[in-house]
């Protein structure tokens, strides 16, 4: 009897921790999409170098959520990052939905962006916490989907709400959305990490001699910035006069990107158990190449839609995929690798969004086009040159 009540605890625990996890990956998506969602309507308002520094000021607020939160949820548990955090983005949210000017919008964007950083993470180590090594890859791309889909709940909901309420009433319902989220996670009871010791500072400067972690994390710099950029320049290209959609075409075009995620995310969650990573994800960059390039030579409304659909399928495995790997190799400190992995990966986002700004949004598949050939560099130097275990 006391044996099956035990199993029976862990299996609610572990069921009650997944949901979490899938609460906090879901606002992740829907805090992440708001800002690629209203530049457009901001540019009206705002120059263009608070436009391409507010497309900045988001990839280096969720820098910062990335950065913090491994160390606290190794060392003081998965409630504290979960709570807090989450009413972090309550805040930005609120801010956004009443800020009329550039100073208000600004810090709200980077309050927004710490939120996403470390909900993002956060979720993603729990997950690979709670998984074993045979279903690891598969159940962090279950999350990536669940991801997909509350980034697809942003753009649909503006849309459908623009002309009737304008964009502040959306973003606003969102952060009273996420209270509840607060709720729950109050509520239920989180598994225990048990570790030897704390995770020190000079743990984590330990982990730049590790080549494994190196070469990896400087592909998810490429991945996380091919992200950022069809969130929040998607809808610029496809409304600048070079392309010529209208704001409501632009925004299907920018839930294509989410809806062919979560398309190919959905077909991945069976092909990660038979066909190993590295033909997944040379297969998905071809597709990225594929959709930047339709974007460059075609026009019109049906040209946006399939372009960004194709970005947006071949970046489904990368993340996912190579979190996996990392977090097979380092087990007991999931969090701090994965802050440490996610830090990176957001430079590369926040650099690249800073050049895409630079540069105007017209480069924008260009700039695609160059990180996939960097993120492939770097992915091939790994799994030919970086033995995956120890």
């Amino acid at each position: 009897m006391a044996e099956a009540s035990i199993r029976e605890k862990k299996s609610r625990q572990y069921v009650e921790t997944y949901v979490a996890s899938a609460v906090a990956i879901f606002f992740f998506g829907m805090e992440f999409i708001v800002l690629g969602t209203i530049l457009p309507i901001l540019k009206e308002t705002m120059a263009k170098n608070q436009i391409a520094l507010l497309a900045t000021l988001l990839p280096l607020g969720v820098l910062v959520g990335s950065m913090l939160f491994g160390p606290i949820q190794d060392n003081r548990g998965y409630k504290i990052v979960l709570v807090s955090f989450t009413a972090i983005g309550i805040v930005g949210l609120s801010m956004l939905s009443f800020s009329k000017s550039f100073l208000l919008t600004a810090p709200a964007v980077v309050l927004i962006g710490i939120s996403s950083g470390a909900l993002n993470g956060s979720a993603s180590a729990i997950i690979s916490d709670i998984s074993n090594e045979r279903n690891r890859a598969s159940n962090l791309v279950v999350l990536g989907l669940i991801y997909c889909i509350g980034s697809l709940c942003t753009p649909l909901a503006m849309n459908a709400l623009l002309e009737k309420c304008g964009y502040r009433v959306p973003i606003f319902a969102t952060a009273g959305l996420m209270l509840f989220s607060i709720i729950y996670y109050c509520m239920i009871d989180f598994p225990v990490r048990k570790r030897e010791k704390k995770v020190a500072l000079k743990d984590i400067f330990a982990l730049f001699k590790e080549p494994f972690l190196i070469i990896f994390s400087m592909v998810l710099f490429f991945q996380s910035a091919l992200e950022g950029l069809s969130s929040n320049w998607t809808a610029q290209y496809l409304t600048a006069p070079g392309f010529g959609l209208s704001y409501g075409n632009a925004l299907y075009a920018l839930s294509a990107v989410m809806l062919g995620l979560a398309s190919a995310r959905v077909i991945l969650i069976f092909l990660t158990r038979t066909v190993k990573l590295k033909y997944l994800v040379y297969s998905s960059m071809i597709i990225v190449i594929a959709g930047a390039v339709v974007l460059i030579s075609a026009r019109g409304t049906f040209a946006g839609i399939a372009g960004s659909f194709m970005i947006g399928m071949g970046l489904a495995i990368t993340f996912p995929g190579v979190l996996g790997m990392i977090g097979d190799r380092y087990p007991s400190v999931s969090g701090t690798v994965f802050s440490f992995a996610l830090v990176v990966a957001l430079a590369g986002n926040t650099l690249l969004n800073l050049l895409t700004g630079t540069l105007g949004a017209e480069s924008y598949p260009f700039v695609v086009i160059g990180a996939v050939a960097m993120l492939l560099v770097f992915f091939t130097v790994g799994i030919f040159f970086v033995k995956p275990k120890p």
